[in-house]
């Protein structure tokens, strides 16, 4: 299968999950509530890298169905820090380079759509997840235990790889609420991977980790407490963690961040 039939497959998928996640039930209000939501969806068309900022406004109606009223697109700023390889529509990261972000505010953005819509500052992850079309390096430079793919200073993703074991892990936190894959043998081509917090609760969660479609185990099984992510401006790292100031070995086509974050207006 090639790599753009791997991508609409995944992005059907994901457009399935979204759609599911806005309109599942809730209990009726009694008056029409506003909310806005928002998503990273990073791709390399052309073998160009494009940051998409994805932004939805709506409502919810008195009988709890959501609409969505307005979805606009931004284009997200990255300067490139050396040499990451795109090509085949997708990057190779050497461990020495990687994309910084300026995410613009996403509470402003709102404000400038359709409906004038003033969110908080922050807003509360209701099913996050990341997913992606992913490769990691089975003979890295230097073998470091983090990996990382994308941080925000309130989200990361990351694939630790043991060179001893040649297995690979899923690790992702959203705010503070972390959790692990089991490990898994990276593929000689990619692996579709998704990791995300199933709700279970006003305020649980149940992590799922999947690669290729087979389901690894989570640790922890169960998170507890509210996840809220800021709206504000942010820079994102792509390849790297300026925390642990470790870099990514391997590549990725495609890396959709959705932490299914609801801010009402």
């Amino acid at each position: 299968m090639n790599r753009k039939s791997v991508r609409l497959q995944l992005t059907s998928f994901l457009l399935l999950l979204i759609t599911l996640c806005l309109f599942a039930a809730r209990p009726a209000h009694a008056t029409s509530t506003s909310w806005a939501r928002w998503l990273l969806d990073i791709t390399f068309p052309d073998n160009k890298l494009d940051t998409q900022l994805i932004i939805q406004v709506g409502h919810t109606t008195s009988s709890g169905k959501k609409v969505v009223d307005a979805q606009q697109s931004f284009a997200v700023n990255c300067q490139t820090v050396g040499n990451p390889l795109i090509q085949n529509e997708a990057a190779t990261f050497d461990g020495s380079s990687y994309f910084q972000c300026a995410v613009p505010s996403i509470q402003q953005k709102v404000r400038q759509m359709p409906g004038h819509l003033i969110i908080p500052s922050s807003c509360d992850s209701k099913q996050p997840f990341v997913a992606g079309v992913l490769t990691v390096e089975d003979n890295p430079v230097q073998w470091n235990p983090d990996n990382p793919i994308f941080h925000r200073d309130d989200i990361q993703f990351a694939t630790p790889f043991n060179s001893t074991t040649q297995q690979a892990q899923i690790t992702v936190t959203f705010n503070q609420a972390s959790a692990e894959s089991s490990s898994f043998t990276p593929s000689s081509t990619t692996n579709s991977v998704l990791a995300i917090y199933n709700k279970t609760g006003q305020t649980s969660y149940a992590p799922a980790f999947t690669v290729d479609g087979n389901s690894l185990t989570s640790s922890p099984t169960t998170l507890n407490g509210t996840i809220p992510l800021s709206t504000l401006e942010s820079t994102v790292y792509v390849g790297y963690s300026p925390v642990s100031g470790k870099y990514f070995e391997g590549s990725f086509s495609t890396l959709l961040v959705d932490p299914v974050c609801i801010g009402q207006g």
